[in-house]
C-alpha cells in the first residue's frame, strides 16, 4: 500500500485525505462539484447577468482547484509546475497538439455532415461573446476558460491521479473528465481527445504553462471559425444532413469527407508516433 501513496512529509497512510487513493477520489468529488456548478448554477448565472455568468463560473473551477491542492496537502509549486521546456518536449508538443487538432476537426467534420444545425446554432451561441467585443471575448471566451479549465484538470485532477501507475489510464481519465465538463453530446468525443492530449504533455513535460498555452490557441481558433462561418450563415444554416442525401448528392459528400478523413488519421497517427518518441528521448522507463 506504502508504494500508492504520494509521500508527502504529513502523511501517514494512504486513507488520509492526503494519501494516494483518498485524494484521488476527493479530486473527482470537486471535479463534481465543478460540474453542479456548471449544470445548476451556471445557467441561474446566465439569465441572471448574461455571458459574465461564464466568467463567474470558471472563476468558481480555479477557486475550487486551489482549494483541493490545498486541502490534499499538495503542493501549489508542483501541481501548477513551471519550467523553461525542453528542446525535444517542444517538438513533441507541436507534433501531438497538432494530432490533437487533426482529429478533433475530423470529428466535428463528420457531427456537422449529420447534425448540420448543431454546427449553425454552437457558431451563433459562441458569436455572442464577440457581440461585446473582442476584448471581452478574449477575455471570458478564450483566457478564463484556458487558465480556469486547465488549473482544475492538467493541475489538480491530474496531479491526484499520481496514485494510478499507467500513464495510459491517467490520461484517458484526464480526457473522460475534459469532455464530461463540456457537459454536450456533441463535444464529448472531440473534447475528451483533447483532454487526453493535454494531460499527456503535461505528465511529459510537467509544465501547466504549455497545456494553458494549447488551449488559449484552441479557443481562439474555435472563436476565430466561428466568425467565419456565419460570414456564409447559408452554407450551414440551410445544410442538410447527409442522411437526407441520396445518389450522387451523397457520393459527393461522402466521398471527399472520407479520403480527408482517411488522409489526416494517417497524419494525425504518424505525428503522435514522432511526437511520442521525441518527447520521450532521454527518458528510459517512460511511455
Amino acid at each position: 500500500m506504502k508504494n500508492w501513496d504520494l509521500k508527502s512529509p504529513d502523511e501517514k497512510n494512504v486513507n488520509s485525505i492526503g494519501g494516494g487513493i483518498a485524494r484521488l477520489i476527493f479530486s473527482l468529488l470537486i471535479f463534481a462539484v465543478c460540474v453542479l456548478i456548471m449544470l445548476c448554477v451556471g445557467p441561474i448565472l446566465l439569465r441572471k447577468i448574461g455571458l459574465h455568468g461564464v466568467f463567474v463560473y470558471e472563476f468558481a473551477f480555479l477557486c475550487l482547484s486551489l482549494l483541493g491542492v490545498i486541502i490534499s496537502r499538495q503542493k501549489l509549486k508542483e501541481v501548477f509546475a513551471v519550467r523553461m521546456p525542453k528542446v525535444n518536449e517542444i517538438i513533441g508538443t507541436v507534433l501531438l497538439a497538432y494530432a490533437s487538432l487533426r482529429l478533433v476537426s475530423l470529428v466535428n467534420m463528420w457531427t456537422g455532415l449529420f447534425f448540420p444545425a448543431y454546427t449553425y446554432n454552437a457558431a451563433i451561441d459562441r458569436l455572442l461573446f464577440l457581440s461585446n467585443g473582442i476584448p471581452y471575448a478574449i477575455l471570458v471566451a478564450v483566457l478564463a476558460p484556458a487558465i480556469c479549465e486547465e488549473a482544475l484538470h492538467r493541475g489538480f485532477i491530474l496531479s491526484s491521479t499520481k496514485v494510478i501507475k499507467s500513464t495510459l489510464l491517467r490520461v484517458i481519465l484526464a480526457g473522460i473528465l475534459f469532455g464530461i465538463n463540456h457537459w454536450n453530446l456533441y463535444q464529448l468525443l472531440p473534447m475528451t481527445l483533447m483532454g487526453v492530449c493535454f494531460a499527456y504533455i503535461m505528465i511529459k513535460t510537467n509544465n501547466i504553462i504549455i497545456p494553458i498555452a494549447l488551449h488559449i490557441i484552441n479557443n481562439s481558433m474555435v472563436l476565430f471559425q466561428a466568425s467565419w462561418l456565419m460570414k456564409f450563415p447559408e452554407n450551414i444554416s440551410n445544410a442538410t444532413a447527409i442522411t437526407e442525401l441520396k445518389g450522387e448528392e451523397l457520393t459527393a459528400v461522402i466521398k471527399p469527407a472520407v479520403i480527408e478523413t482517411v488522409v489526416f488519421m494517417a497524419v494525425a497517427g504518424l505525428c503522435i508516433f514522432f511526437g511520442r518518441r521525441i518527447m520521450n528521448k532521454n527518458k528510459k522507463g517512460e511511455s
